[in-house]
């Protein structure tokens, strides 16, 4: 037979649910301090504040609702997974955010790269083209007396 009480101690869940929500809090707190691209902090910020509505309905789906309620067991246990569904979404968009920063900083990287190895080009013919003016005779370092 199933138990008809909470899956856990709230004097378990609940603590701990606070705790990772400090957490959560502290590493969105943090977003702020680091330098990345703002599209990535927006995406990483809307995950946390999902994360810590999650949470504690989480801790509270676990400890607080048992199946003696199945009205507000079924509600609370759908919502939980429905924000948890959303947060996976969200990790994904962050992904595909990632990904394209990656592709626009490589075209980047490639083109300063084309630039550089052009501008070394020019530099080496420039070199050997004074080189061979300089053979032709034309030297003008002369001796001092």
């Amino acid at each position: 037979m199933i138990a008809s009480g909470p899956l856990l101690s709230p004097w378990f869940a609940f603590p701990l649910a606070a705790f990772t929500m400090l957490v959560i809090a502290a590493h969105a707190t943090a977003l702020s301090n680091t330098q990345m691209p703002e599209s990535r902090r927006t995406i990483r910020k809307i995950n946390g504040m999902l994360m810590l509505i999650a949470v504690p309905l989480i801790a509270y789906a676990f400890s607080g609702v048992g199946s003696e309620r199945p009205r507000e067991y079924v509600l609370v246990w759908t919502a939980s997974a429905a924000l948890l569904a959303i947060i996976v979404f969200i990790a994904l968009v962050d992904i595909l955010n990632t990904a394209r920063l990656h592709r626009a900083e490589s075209r980047e990287l490639r083109a300063r790269i084309r630039k550089a190895r052009a501008q070394l080009a020019q530099a080496a013919h420039e070199a050997a083209r004074r080189r061979r003016s300089g053979k032709n005779g034309t030297n003008h370092c002369e001796p001092a007396d």
